[in-house]
């Protein structure tokens, strides 16, 4: 009876005593809270005993990372650590912070205004998501100087995450090596891309829509269907941007040890910033549009079409001729009469798809004023191979 009656003598200083801690953190600043739970000793849980409210957050706007390890600041709040799994973020870490209520918490509330939604969602820590896809095997250096290779995304990312499950106190993250490859999000592959071109790549990727990102406009865009002919001989097209970036590297992942590039198959059609519409004939015209735009040798300053695109040293004898879709054959001159062929019959077959094709055998001269026939596809693509 003793035993009970002090019972309900001190429920109420308990209950005063947890309301009063609660109270305390809400009156705090979530940069206060925030450096409280890093201070604190913290006890490790599973993430499924994060509150619902930070288990929705995570899965919600994170889903491109993994929960490395969820911690516990008994009476403050939480701190979960999430990783990259997907492209050049790959084991780059993210630090989340919640109070007991799964609210997550801004270091920025209360100095310039809460951010986000009514949960406290704000800013996601790294940045928009990338509008390129990396060609793999790529390497990636781990803290202790060993390496990790893979021929796929998934082998990569297991890897990188079972590093860290071995080496839980690592500070360091993966770095990247350079060069790679990449393909950007209409399609078009940028060879020998280095860590500088790469992150004015990433200056294009600009945040959209909720859960949409995209790149920003560049000087020209693909008019599709955009084929290009794989260094095996098979050719990829694509009717969208993603689908051939999709078809691009999944060619990529099968044949991991293939070094040599895509070409695009000419005539390509594009769209300029202006929005006329311009056909290209050779790679040289592709080769004089990206530097017209401003490329300057590399990403970042235009059209973004310039590293891994070798400039043809030598172009077309005319007249030549193209196949249409339509089984018909064009023949002009000199590149005006072709492109403005072309443009007459695609205006006059608006619903027609498919490529014209290059009528072989063609000549052709390099610059030293040398000319030789080209036979078939196959030597168009060595012929343009051995300029240097």
């Amino acid at each position: 009876m003793k035993l009970n009656l002090l019972y309900l003598l001190m429920l109420p200083v308990f209950i005063f005593g947890a309301c009063t801690q609660e109270e305390a953190t809400e009156q705090m600043t979530d940069a206060d809270l925030i450096s409280a739970i890093q201070r604190a000793e913290k006890v490790e849980i599973d993430p499924s005993a994060l509150p619902d409210n930070a288990t929705v957050i995570v899965s919600r706007d994170f889903e491109e990372d993994y929960t490395d390890r969820a911690l516990l600041a008994t009476e403050l709040g939480y701190e979960v650590r999430l990783r990259g799994s997907r492209g050049t973020r790959m084991g780059q870490p993210t630090d989340l912070y919640f109070n007991l209520n799964g609210r997550k918490l801004d270091a920025e509330r209360g100095m310039r205004g809460r951010r986000g939604g009514p949960n406290g969602e704000g800013r996601s820590g790294h940045g928009p998501k990338e509008c390129f896809e990396l060609v793999f095997p790529v390497t990636f250096v781990m803290p202790d100087g060993t390496s990790v290779t893979g021929d796929d995304e998934a082998t990569v990312r297991d890897a990188i995450k079972a590093w860290y499950n071995a080496n839980p106190d690592a500070k360091g993250r993966p770095e990247l090596q350079f060069p790679v490859s990449v393909i950007l999000d209409d399609g078009t592959e940028l060879n020998e891309v280095t860590k500088e071109q790469l992150q004015e790549i990433r200056l294009d990727c600009k945040p959209g829509s909720p859960g949409h990102h995209g790149p920003r406009r560049r000087c020209f865009e693909f008019v599709f269907p955009v084929s290009f002919t794989m260094p095996d001989g098979s050719v990829i097209t694509g009717e969208s941007g993603p689908q051939l970036r999709e078809a691009l590297k999944a060619w990529h992942e099968a044949n991991p040890d293939v070094k040599e590039r895509p070409e695009p198959q000419f005539p390509l059609d594009v769209i300029l910033k202006d929005s006329t519409q311009k056909t290209l004939t050779t790679l040289e015209e592709f080769q004089e549009l990206v530097e017209l735009c401003g490329s300057k040798g590399g990403p970042g300053q235009g059209g973004h079409h310039g590293p891994g695109m070798k400039a043809a040293c030598f172009e077309l004898v005319y007249p030549v001729s193209f196949t249409m879709p339509d089984n018909s054959t064009i023949t002009g001159e000199n590149r005006e009469e072709v492109r403005d062929a072309i443009k007459a019959w695609r205006e006059a077959n608006p619903g027609v798809k498919g490529r014209p094709m290059l009528v072989f055998p063609v000549e052709i001269v390099y610059k030293d004023g040398t000319t030789k026939e080209i036979a078939d596809q196959a030597e168009m693509r060595a012929a343009r191979k051995d300029c240097k």
